[in-house]
This record gives structure tokens, sequence and C-alpha cells, in this order.
């Protein structure tokens, strides 16, 4: 018996936007990327000392 490896992930060519920044939200973009998608991480700005309210 002849065991083929497959050469694609089943995920090839799906692309994921993240927004989240909770803990699913990235470890879920980490799966999908392990399955193959082309996962693209959205992050907030830095706040800034005025954004903050910091004076």
């Amino acid at each position: 018996m002849t065991h083929t490896i497959p050469t694609t992930l089943p995920l090839a060519g799906v692309h994921v936007v993240e927004f989240c920044s909770t803990a699913a939200g990235p470890f879920s973009a980490m799966l999908l990327a392990d399955m193959g998608a082309n996962v693209i991480k959205v992050e907030p700005p830095p706040a800034t000392a005025c954004a903050s309210g910091h004076r």
C-alpha cells in the first residue's frame, strides 16, 4: 500500500482578513494559515498621547 502526501493544502487560495485581537481570533487565524489560507492581520493604529488622553 502506498500513501500519497497531498501537494496542496485544503485552504490554498483562500484569503482571510483578521480584525480580532482577543485570544480566539489570532489562534483561529493561525489554524487557517496552517491549512494554507493567506491571512492578513489588521491591527489598530498605536495610541498616541493625544488619543489616549495623556498630556
